[in-house]
């Protein structure tokens, strides 16, 4: 698909033409089931989908208008929440777990059903890694101010948003190499992201979501939204007759392109039902792993 932004407001099909949110919305309505049934399913990215990107991951925290809108999507009738993010569990747990949604961490490894209160793993892994990959991101950590470690459960990420452009394009050049070797050796996936770069366990990925709920709800309608690479797992899972929503520039398989944050949230407005209460505020803030970013 094109490779460009629609205007603001508007969405970018696949032959380059553009069309309203309303056309999109349409596509959207739910299908003729009983009211009780899950019939749509939105499969929602965190940052640079639902909240714009931040130098400092930690600073992405929701506002009130994005906690309002996911809180009235997911009580529209047939409809199902899911944020689907890189994110750790304590992060979603503190930031989004007093919403009626489903949340998917590190790319969908854990998952946390609507409604409950533990986390559940969706695949066994081997961790055995860790330990070796992160030393030796540490030594790439120290010769670049601004750049940062991050180790969740089975993944570790070296960001470097705010590092020194100058001083970070030579260690990233030698860190890549070293952890693909570490990748090749112990069967494991490196991701280039949004400025990070990603070790995890291959065979986890966001698309893991999508095809667990069509198992649990078949015929369901799958809606998938993300801003950068991880999420082309995600819509890859998007079956022919679901929807695939790339936000921003890049190029990616999804069919639909919404401009930025502003325009998803148009979007999720115009299928939420109409607010009847107070926005919501998140209360609670996590303790240890807000730095983490979601890619």
């Amino acid at each position: 698909m094109s490779h460009e932004p629609a205007a603001p407001g508007a969405v970018a099909v696949s032959d380059g033409c553009a069309g309203t949110l309303q056309e999109l919305l349409a596509l959207i309505a739910p299908r003729g089931a009983l009211p009780r049934d899950p019939r749509v399913a939105w499969l929602l990215d965190y940052d640079g989908t639902l909240v714009a990107l931040v130098d400092r991951p930690g600073d992405a925290r929701p506002d009130p208008e994005v906690l309002d809108l996911l809180g009235r999507l997911a009580t529209a009738p047939g409809a199902l929440v899911e944020v689907v993010s890189g994110r750790s569990r304590a992060v979603l747990d503190a930031w989004l777990g007093s919403l009626p949604v489903g949340l998917n961490a590190e790319h969908g490894l854990w998952r946390k059903a609507r409604g409950a209160s533990t986390w559940t793993p969706t695949l066994s892994v081997d961790t055995s890694w860790l330990p070796l990959a992160a030393e030796v991101i540490a030594q790439a950590t120290g010769q670049v101010p601004g750049a940062h470690l991050e180790l969740k459960s089975a993944t570790l990420a070296w960001h470097y948003r705010i590092a020194d452009r100058a001083r970070v394009v030579a260690p990233l050049r030698d860190l890549r190499r070293d952890l693909e070797v570490l990748a090749e050796r112990h069967d494991l996936s490196l991701v280039n992201g949004a400025e990070v770069l990603e070790l995890r366990c291959r065979g986890v990925h966001k698309g893991l979501v999508p095809a667990r709920l069509l198992a649990e709800h078949p015929g369901i309608l799958i809606v998938a939204i993300g801003d950068d690479q991880t999420d082309e797992d995600l819509f890859r899972g998007v079956p022919p007759d679901g929807l695939s929503i790339k936000v921003g520039v890049g190029p990616s398989i999804a069919r639909w392109r919404l401009h930025d944050v502003a325009a998803v949230r148009s979007l999720l407005a115009g299928a939420a039902p109409a607010r009847e209460t107070q926005p919501l505020r998140a209360d609670v803030e996590p303790t240890q792993d807000a730095p983490d970013r979601e890619h």
